[in-house]
């Protein structure tokens, strides 16, 4: 299997592992803390912060589906509904997803009705400057009281370090940082 399918595999694996078990990790910390805590406010907030996170991430999927399947619709190629979810999902993965998702889509158009291929890549790029520049950081800045610069710097960041795994996990890092310096070193409670 190909790396960038193993990863996100295994990130896919990881959310539903996080979805599944949520509960009882959350009562086995709420066990071992107390509500009076620093740790117990760090723990509620990095709570409601992945909770906008994962909303967030549903969000852009959503509208990435959408556009890209009114844009493959208006281009008539077939079963656009499909690639646009697929160019959507395969967003996970920040920066490539949608290009792996565009490979899919370029391979069918091209077996399919090849003089469409140089406006299906038009497409696909320009959802991913859109969708990667724009779009990805300002929801989930917004979502995560981020600035859009740090979502950016973060995502190049982690992903220079840990790969695809870091670009993934970036996001969520960065507002877990800085909930725990907010709160412990700078007393905010909000």
């Amino acid at each position: 299997m190909p790396p960038f399918l193993q990863t996100g595999t295994f990130a896919l694996l990881l959310y539903i592992y996080f979805i599944v078990y949520y509960e009882k990790i959350e009562n086995l910390i709420k066990s071992i803390v107390d509500k009076n805590s620093d740790s117990y406010l760090i723990f509620k907030k990095i709570k409601y912060s992945m909770h906008a996170y994962f909303k967030s991430y549903l969000i852009i999927t959503v509208l990435l589906s959408f556009i890209s399947s009114v844009a493959f619709a208006l281009l008539n190629i077939e079963y656009f509904l499909i690639w646009g979810i697929i160019i959507g999902v395969t967003n996970i993965i920040p920066y490539v997803g949608p290009y792996i998702g565009g490979g899919v889509v370029g391979l069918f158009v091209l077996t399919t009705n090849p003089d469409l291929l140089i406006y299906v890549i038009i497409i696909i790029v320009c959802l991913q400057v859109i969708e990667s520049n724009f779009l990805t950081p300002k929801i989930q800045g917004e979502a995560l009281e981020i600035n859009p610069i740090l979502v950016v710097f973060s995502v190049t960041f982690f992903g220079k370090i840990l790969g695809i795994i870091g670009m993934i996990i970036a996001v969520p890092i960065i507002r877990i940082m800085q909930i725990i310096i907010n709160v412990k070193f700078f007393n905010k409670k909000r």
